[in-house]
């Protein structure tokens, strides 16, 4: 059996009393609806699914396909806030998958001058967790910096997002 995900090596055994070859395997969840292609390996060479006649395909329904991960609903750059010695400020957003559940992820923000970095852990149970649950999470991630610095632009320079699946 073999998909994008991982290659796993299931050997058959000979069930007598059907007369057939079996053997157990997994198929991950939330896959698309159609055919799993898979190989056959005898000693003198590999024969994959797709040459084999229809009654010896393996096709697999998915009530919930998914192979998308978590995405953003909604993100908003919250108003600065500023103080006699810091300006703080970010962003509010959503974080939606409601199939798998949202797991966790990062975000990393730059400043633009001085080349200061933020890495945000993101996930239901962080501290930028604000309300909701795992299908659909509001989130607020704030930056607090000295106002005697320097004037700067920050970018958010990557994200990562990943679901329990």
């Amino acid at each position: 059996f073999s998909n994008n995900r991982e290659e796993t090596i299931t050997y058959l055994y000979w069930d007598s009393a059907k007369s057939i070859y079996k053997g157990d395997f997994k198929i991950p969840s939330n896959i698309l609806v159609g055919s799993i292609e898979y190989y056959l390996s005898i000693p003198t060479r590999m024969i994959a699914s797709t040459l084999l006649p229809p009654s010896h395909q393996l096709n697999v329904y998915s009530k919930n396909a998914d192979l998308m991960g978590p995405v953003f609903t909604k993100f908003i750059k919250n108003e600065a806030v500023s103080s006699s010695s810091a300006v703080s400020f970010g962003w509010s957003f959503t974080i939606q998958d409601k199939v798998n559940g949202f797991k966790d992820g990062f975000m990393v923000i730059k400043g633009e001058m001085d080349r200061s970095m933020y890495n945000i852990t993101l996930s239901p149970s962080s501290a930028s967790f604000v309300s909701g649950d795992l299908y659909e999470g509001l989130y607020k991630v704030s930056i607090s910096e000295s106002s005697s610095g320097i004037s700067q632009t920050f970018t958010i320079s990557e994200i990562f997002l990943q679901d329990n699946q």
